[in-house]
């Protein structure tokens, strides 16, 4: 799950801001989505963060040469690198978007409101003659966390809400998430109403589960205390 510390600060001095209102404002954006998602996740209860690794794939005939490529992910990450076809790239913040800017046009707009928790994240492609055929892209970051504590359930819990992009999710369809997630013993993992699988090992606690992430009812991730 770990990349080299040179390659994650090599991708962090590299990444670059990019306002969307841009001299080449000929140029429009697309979505890099999928049908099928796998998340491997890790949750540092002392630092109050989950670690992320995201991989997905797309095909290369779908990729227009002349569109900026990204994805909408939680104002909060922290991205430490990103490969697009097994090749090192790196990414950009835009402002200033508009909904009509994106092919197809973007269908929440309310993801491009000023106070709202995720933003538009550039990700810059190679050549496409460089790609595959199946473009497999992976993204590595990490997100803060909210504290535990009592719930109205009288839980002990910590979330992310379905309202903020945890993960780069399919905004236009339905898609296909495999999750597994590393945490302390005494944690159980709650993808909307149901609680994931999970295997005790000598360090840790494995949650794993797969599941359809519905684009108009996204699922909320939530840590609950094990009090047995």
């Amino acid at each position: 799950m770990r990349r080299p510390c040179l390659i994650i600060l090599t991708m962090l001095f590299l990444a670059v801001a990019v306002v969307a209102a841009a001299k080449d404002g000929a140029q429009y954006f697309r979505l890099l989505e999928a049908q099928e998602y796998a998340l491997d996740m890790l949750y540092s209860s002392e630092l109050e963060r989950v670690y992320v690794q995201v991989e997905f794939s797309v095909d290369r005939a779908s990729l227009d040469p002349e569109a900026r490529y990204g994805m909408f992910l939680d104002n909060s990450a922290i991205v430490q690198a990103i490969m697009v076809g097994g090749l090192d790239q790196t990414s950009y913040q835009v402002s200033n978007l508009k909904p009509a800017l994106f092919k197809p046009k973007l269908n929440q707009p309310e993801l491009l409101l000023e106070n709202s928790p995720n933003g538009f994240l550039g990700i810059n492609l190679p050549a496409l003659s460089q790609l595959p055929p199946i473009v497999q892209i992976k993204l590595w970051y990490y997100l803060p966390v909210p504290p535990v504590t009592e719930q109205k359930d009288q839980n002990l819990a910590t979330d992310l809400d379905a309202k903020r992009y945890w993960y780069p999710r399919n905004i236009h369809g339905d898609a296909k998430v495999n999750l597994k997630l590393t945490t302390v013993k005494y944690f159980i993992l709650q993808i909307g109403d149901v609680a994931a699988p999970r295997v005790d090992g000598e360090f840790g606690r494995v949650h794993e589960i797969s599941y359809s992430d519905k684009a108009k009812k996204p699922a909320t991730f939530r840590l609950i205390r094990d009090r047995s």
